[in-house]
């Protein structure tokens, strides 16, 4: 948005300084005193290029209008010499006209409003007002170009403020309706509740009494006196180490072997064979 709003900025400035410029070549009601002058640049001029202007005395006595070079008008007629002219019209009032600029140097517009060294100019008889208008090509070419700018530039702001619109409003009820939403009442209690309001009934269990009563007979632990304790069986107990006249246990016991074998007993005569004689 800011950027756009430069750019409207920046364009308005320029417009407004080329109709200044145009507008400049618009001189009304100018007043020029006695034995003094004017002069008006035609600037941006080529050869060939016209200048329309319009000149007309609205109070006081004749003067002289001419259209000279650069050099002319510093060279000669600035240091009261004779001075040549590309267009010259003496002792008037009013004068409207079209010139055409025969070389490229610049010239310029001179209402002269004081004797000089021309035989036929007019002789002052005080101070003038006057009205001049003269338009050059660069001043048409700007017109046109203004003319076209200004159709352009009109259609072209009214897109950018028609869209700014758009956006401003679509934010707007963007806005609205992220705001809107429906609240939902809750039930209106009534606190502190009315007089004649009875309060809600719930079931109700039996209070349980916690410590037992007097009268309830706690749970008896340890067993009371008169009450006999489990009986359970019982075996003989054991005796270790045995007793003194208690026999140990007999075991059979196998007749003991004797090794090595006794003196008395005989080896065990085994079979022998006959001695072998060698062959002869």
């Amino acid at each position: 948005r800011s950027i756009i709003t430069v750019l409207m900025i920046f364009s308005m400035i320029f417009s407004i300084g080329i109709i200044g410029i145009v507008e400049g070549n618009e001189n009304n009601d100018v007043t020029l005193d006695e034995d003094d002058y004017d002069d008006y640049s035609l600037l941006f001029n080529d050869q060939g290029d016209d200048v329309d202007f319009t000149f007309t005395v609205t109070q006081g006595g004749n003067v002289d209008f001419y259209i000279m070079s650069y050099d002319e008008y510093t060279d000669h007629y600035l240091a009261g010499e004779d001075f040549n002219t590309s267009y010259s019209r003496e002792n008037i009032k009013n004068v409207t006209d079209i010139w055409r600029q025969p070389d490229d140097q610049w010239y310029y517009i001179i209402i002269d409003n004081d004797d000089n060294n021309h035989t036929n100019d007019a002789q002052p008889s005080g101070s003038v007002t006057y009205d001049l208008d003269y338009k050059t090509r660069f001043e048409e070419e700007v017109e046109n170009f203004l003319e076209k700018l200004g159709t352009a530039a009109f259609f072209c702001c009214a897109i950018v403020i028609i869209v700014i619109i758009v956006v401003i409003l679509f934010f707007a009820v963007g806005k609205k309706k992220s705001n809107t939403y429906v609240r939902i009442q809750p039930p209106q209690a009534s606190y502190p509740p009315q007089q004649n309001q009875q309060p809600p009934q719930y079931p109700q269990n039996p209070p349980q009494q916690y410590p037992p009563q007097q009268n309830q007979q706690p749970p008896q632990y340890p067993p009371q006196q008169n009450q006999q304790p489990l009986q359970y069986p019982q075996k003989p107990p054991q005796q270790y180490p045995p007793q003194q006249n208690q026999q140990p246990p007999q075991y059979p016991q196998k007749p003991p072997q004797q090794y090595p074998p006794q003196q008395n007993q005989q080896p065990p005569q085994y079979p022998q064979k006959p001695p072998q004689t060698p062959p002869q």
